[in-house]
């Protein structure tokens, strides 16, 4: 489960990256609970959650693709674009506080493709179709 671990490895350290970027804004803008009406703020909470919200569902599908069956080219792809597609969502998620930008269509197009396509895997070598 090499490639699952290394995608999970990375996500994490994405995650906490912008846990550091909330906290540091946080503390300069004197802000307690939620985002104190601070766009940036805001903006950087839902990136971090964004992450998280994708993550949860593309995680297990690869780490039981690559447990199960394991096929090393495949799962390395598949790792490789979804934790790169949530790396260029989050920047230009916390870049851009309005409106879509094209770092968030194409992060959340390529998240949500992988997601769909790992699911259509495991339905296709479960049910032999």
């Amino acid at each position: 489960m090499f490639y699952s671990t290394l995608a999970l490895c990375a996500l994490a350290i994405l995650h906490v990256a912008l846990s550091f970027m909330a906290i540091g804004l946080r503390r300069k803008e004197r802000i307690g609970l939620n985002h104190g009406k601070n766009n940036q703020l805001a903006s950087i909470m839902r990136a971090q959650m964004n992450t998280v919200e994708y993550s949860v569902w593309f995680m297990p599908l690869l780490a039981l693709l690559e447990y199960q069956y394991y096929y090393p080219t495949v799962c390395a792809i598949m790792a490789l674009l979804f934790v790169v597609s949530r790396y260029y969502h989050s920047v230009a998620f916390v870049r851009n506080t309005g409106g879509a930008s094209r770092g968030r269509v194409i992060g959340t197009v390529v998240s949500i493709f992988g997601i769909i396509g790992l699911a259509l895997m495991h339905c296709w070598l479960l049910l032999g179709i």
